[in-house]
């Protein structure tokens, strides 16, 4: 593999039964080993573990803190069946792929990047339970102040904060106004 050298946590592991660690890779010749200590806060450790764990749960702010960066997710924006534009809420529909942990469902008051410019987003992770159900999770981001057809382009998505979880309501009219109380939250919280 021509490996040079090898980063590894205090506590990493592998091969059989985990028997393998940073000792065991010190031993390996021509290949340096940097041993990177514990990092702790007064919670415990900090792990992709938690920091996973913590985004799992909406804890943006936590998991942000653990990082030393916020969460951003990039992807490109595909078509979609153009129902939140319909209502008057339209939405940059984005495939990310799935190297990403997922986050809690629900819905997000974001930036979304494009080139250089970064604007307020409401964004949804869900599966659109009222008007365009689908069974693979979506992330959907309704930008804020902002009317241009950016089909095809790659953009960032900034997670700031969770909003809340995603409902099923029982009309068009009832989700329309929920979306309207969403948008002033983000703008709200998003200054």
């Amino acid at each position: 593999m021509n490996l040079k050298g090898i980063v590894c946590g205090f506590d990493f592991h592998y091969g059989y039964k985990g028997e393998g660690n940073c000792e065991t890779l010190k031993k390996i010749e021509g290949i340096e080993v940097e041993v990177v200590d514990e990092v702790s806060d007064s919670v415990g450790k900090i792990s992709s573990t938690r920091i996973t764990q913590l985004l799992k749960e909406g804890k943006i702010e936590d998991a942000e803190r653990l990082l030393g960066h916020p969460f951003v997710i990039d992807g490109k924006v595909i078509r979609g069946r153009h129902k939140g534009t319909s209502m008057g809420f339209p939405t940059a529909n984005i495939y990310s792929g799935t190297e990403y942990v997922t986050l809690k469902t629900g819905v997000y008051a974001c930036y979304v990047r494009r080139g250089a410019k970064e604007y307020r987003a409401m964004v949804n992770l869900g599966h659109n339970p009222t008007m365009n159900y689908t069974s693979a999770l979506s992330l959907e981001a309704h930008i804020l102040d902002f009317n241009e057809d950016i089909y095809g382009e790659r953009i960032s998505v900034r997670f700031v904060t969770w909003i809340r979880p995603e409902k099923d309501f029982k009309n068009k009219d009832n989700l329309i106004m929920q979306l309207e109380q969403d948008v002033r939250t983000v703008r709200n919280l998003l200054k």
